[in-house]
């Protein structure tokens, strides 16, 4: 299993999510809730004893239901 490849991973839905917790999200309370064990899960990963049959934790329902432009970040602009 190939590390820096699954903590690139981890990081990119770690940024993706960010939106779940900010102040203005449009999550209830219990939602963003959810959202936030999730992301802990995220982080956690790299004190769990990781194998070939790793698999990432599984997000909250919710994210089928939003529309990707929601929870997706823009591509940065080189200046």
């Amino acid at each position: 299993m190939d590390l820096e490849k699954l903590r690139c991973a981890r990081d990119y839905i770690l940024n993706t999510t960010d939106w779940t917790q900010i102040a203005d999200t449009p999550l209830t309370d219990s939602e963003k809730e959810e959202w936030a064990v999730y992301r802990q899960a995220l982080r956690d990963l790299p004190e769990q004893n990781i194998t070939e049959d790793f698999l990432f934790p599984e997000p909250p329902e919710l994210l089928d239901t939003i529309p990707m432009s929601l929870h997706t970040p823009k591509p940065m602009e080189n200046n």
